[in-house]
């Protein structure tokens, strides 16, 4: 099944989102790497709407709000944008898959696109039922 790479750790008491197990990438050649696959891949969910820079709150329009896919895994766009930003690295297993795949997404085949946008309603359906 296809994983969905959390953008943030959780909440922390105050309901602030938590990087604090992502590691922060200060190597601008590594960044740049990463970036190219985070922006890789193909979009499953489009959309130009943009959200607040938790980070920066005065930033309320710049976070992409898209999705996409390279059939293993799903991200948000804003996970781009937070390494760019922030120099905030993804989760550590999606780490290491960007690193096995040398920095460069795969495009997937419809069958696979057709699956992970199901993968992306389900969750989106269960985090809806959770609230």
């Amino acid at each position: 099944m296809t994983r969905i790479a959390q953008l943030f750790d959780g909440s922390d008491s105050s309901g602030f989102p938590d990087f604090s197990s992502r590691q922060i990438v200060e190597d601008d050649s590594e960044r740049a790497r990463i970036k190219q696959f985070l922006t890789g891949g193909t979009l499953i969910l489009r959309t130009s709407g943009r959200g607040a820079d938790v980070l920066a709150p005065e930033k309320k329009r710049a976070v992409p709000m898209s999705y996409a896919t390279d059939g293993v895994w799903i991200w948000s766009r804003a996970a781009a944008y937070y390494l760019s930003n922030h120099g905030i690295a993804p989760e550590e297993d999606f780490l290491e898959h960007i690193r096995r795949c040398d920095y460069s997404a795969i495009v997937p085949d419809q069958d696979t696109v057709s699956s992970a946008i199901d993968r992306l309603k389900q969750h989106f359906a269960s985090t809806q039922n959770q609230s």
